[in-house]
């Protein structure tokens, strides 16, 4: 099968934000480093008792938090995507994405205490505006919509879903809903995925009647394109493997390259730790509030 024209509006948005990925990666490259020093393990003391295991300080590594990506399968005339897509599609690309954490890097951020484990949640049930507003920091939702056709949502809609998820062009050299209004008429368009930039707010779309026009399995035609999109979603550029411009959609051995999962695992620990930086600032706000 020869590759299609390039699948999402990522060419256009990540072009306009091409410095996001390595600003978050030197953010939490620098907080792994206060981190490594904080948590340098000290030389364990000598046994108190023959055969009794030495005492040691060393902290245990932090259990992985967990990542969502919420699939939004909402749509007045049902559900679009079908039961074999949802669940074999979505299970592979659950366990796609913890593959980022079973290479030998990957493990070595799990010893280190800056792995996540990502769950792939599906729901039929639309979200409201206040609800799209308060995603978290490790949530990535993503909506299957229609494209095309009389069931198609419109470009202004999107538009409008995205504004509510928390996008803005706040420190953006473009319009970034323009380049959603653009991507969205496109019909050589299968989706796209929109990264986070001063705030953590990112979200993502796919249409499913696009998909659905393409030749190959569907499920690993959702399972690439999903990939791709979430690739965009995580800070990442165009490039080779399932980021491509022009992705063979029906390639089941596609992936992020080696260079894109460091960059992913970097992104993902420096939100985690934005995550983590808040909960903690919660807790001391509720403390003082209960006061001694």
């Amino acid at each position: 099968m020869a590759p299609h024209k390039p699948t999402d509006a990522g060419r256009a948005i990540q072009e306009r934000a091409t410095d996001y990925g390595d600003r978050a990666t030197q953010a939490a490259d620098r907080a792994t480093e206060s981190g490594n020093r904080a948590t340098t393990t000290p030389a364990a003391p000598a046994p108190t008792a023959p055969g009794a295991p030495p005492a040691t300080t060393t902290p245990a590594p932090a259990k992985p938090r967990l990542a969502e990506v919420i699939v939004i399968d909402a749509n007045p005339g049902g559900a679009l995507l079908t039961d074999e897509v949802r669940e074999k599609s979505l299970l592979k690309v659950e366990q796609d994405l913890n593959r980022l954490y079973m290479s030998t890097p990957g493990k070595e951020a799990i010893k280190r205490g800056e792995g996540v484990t990502f769950r792939v949640r599906y729901q039929t049930t639309a979200t409201t505006p206040s609800e799209r507003a308060k995603f978290g920091v490790l949530q990535y939702p993503v909506h299957i919509l229609n494209g095309q056709g009389t069931n198609k949502t419109e470009p202004d809609h999107v538009v409008t879903m995205a504004k509510e998820h928390g996008i803005s062009n706040a420190g953006r050299s473009g319009d970034i809903f323009e380049v959603v209004r653009e991507a969205w008429e496109d019909s050589n368009v299968e989706g796209l995925g929109i990264p986070p930039w001063r705030t953590p707010q990112k979200v993502g779309f796919i249409k499913a009647d696009n998909i659905y026009k393409r030749p190959g399995n569907r499920i690993i035609l959702f399972r690439n394109i999903m990939l791709h999109e979430l690739g965009h979603m995580f800070g990442q550029d165009h490039g080779d493997g399932v980021m491509k411009r022009a992705i063979v959609l029906a390639d089941d051995s596609l992936f992020y390259t080696e260079a894109q999962q460091t960059s992913i695992r970097a992104n993902v620990r420096g939100w985690a730790m934005r995550a983590l930086a808040e909960e903690q600032a919660a807790e001391r706000a509720a403390k003082a509030k209960r006061g001694p």
